[in-house]
């Protein structure tokens, strides 16, 4: 063998370090930025991604339709409820609507409200498995200490 030169292995390919290191420098500083922003979206106008922060004592402004309602239900969810309605209103038979409005309801934990829709759904169609299970979950919530 030679001497300690087969053991010291000398790249000549790559970029030169002038250059390799301003474009580091560049991508480094891109990232930290597009961190910054994503950090700055994430925390939105209160502050915090939890809500108002905990300085300011400020309740945490409104930040979308779901919280424009207070005491309700989101505005789509009224949607849908006036368009299961309609639907109904129209179609007394809707199997289809009928269960929907009626798991609707069970998931609200309104069982006894929602009963009603899963028996008029399984008289239009007896065959109806949503409206089977759901009228059964909505009678043992109900059996059990629910609404």
């Amino acid at each position: 063998m030679r001497s300690n030169e087969s053991f010291v292995s000398r790249s000549t390919s790559g970029l030169p370090l002038k250059i390799y290191l301003p474009i580091v420098v560049v991508l480094a500083a891109a990232f930290l930025a597009l961190m910054a922003y994503l950090v700055a979206d994430g925390f939105g106008v209160t502050g915090s991604v939890f809500g108002s922060t905990a300085k300011s004592g400020a309740p945490a402004t409104s930040q979308g339709a779901q919280n424009a309602v207070e005491g309700g239900p989101p505005p789509a969810v009224m949607a849908q409820l006036s368009s299961l309605r309609a639907r109904i209103a129209a179609h007394p038979n809707d199997d289809v609507a009928l269960t929907q409005l009626g798991d609707m309801y069970l998931a609200a934990n309104k069982f006894s409200d929602s009963i009603p829709f899963y028996r008029r759904a399984l008289k239009a169609n007896p065959n109806n498995v949503a409206a089977q299970t759901g009228l059964s979950q909505a009678q043992d919530a109900l059996h059990s200490g629910g609404q």
